[in-house]
């Protein structure tokens, strides 16, 4: 694994809890073995060799996505749907209240992340993959993208 996809990934998991974080990093991994699998010993993703720390990145942004942006984007909207209720002060959680600050806070998680993804120009469908093989096919399709223009 390349040096900026693990300060990537720690500067990521960092505020995360312990239990997501080695979710994430196993996960993580176990792609990450598999794409390099893929990449090595098979002819049609040989084409993607050169760009392996490219991939290791938006690979890293898949998981990350999957496992917290998800996530998060579904609490915000639950959120959202239950503020409109009259007299609603936010969500009790055992003893954490999820309240408009809180919201507002996972919001801009939300929004940052969006605006990388179109910083870099990443397509919404290489972040829809269930099956590691799809995902190197849909990395292929968007390096041929790039050709096309």
């Amino acid at each position: 694994m390349h040096q900026d996809t693990i300060d990537i990934l720690d500067q990521f998991c960092k505020p995360l809890p312990s239990d997501l974080r080695r979710k994430i990093r196993s996960e993580f991994d176990s792609r990450l073995k598999e794409t390099k699998w893929f990449i090595s010993n098979t002819d049609f993703y040989a084409q993607l060799d050169s760009d392996t720390e490219v991939i290791e990145i938006i690979l890293l942004l898949t998981v990350y996505y999957k496992r917290v942006i998800i996530c998060l984007d579904s609490a915000t909207r639950f959120y959202t749907r239950v503020s409109k209720i009259k007299d609603s002060d936010g969500i009790q959680i055992g003893k954490f209240n999820y309240d408009y600050t809180q919201n507002n806070k996972i919001l801009g998680v939300i929004i940052n992340f969006k605006r990388l993804k179109e910083m870099y120009q990443l397509p919404e469908y290489i972040f829809e993959y269930v099956e590691t093989k799809e995902f190197i096919r849909k990395i292929v399709t968007f390096k041929e993208s790039f050709s096309d223009v």
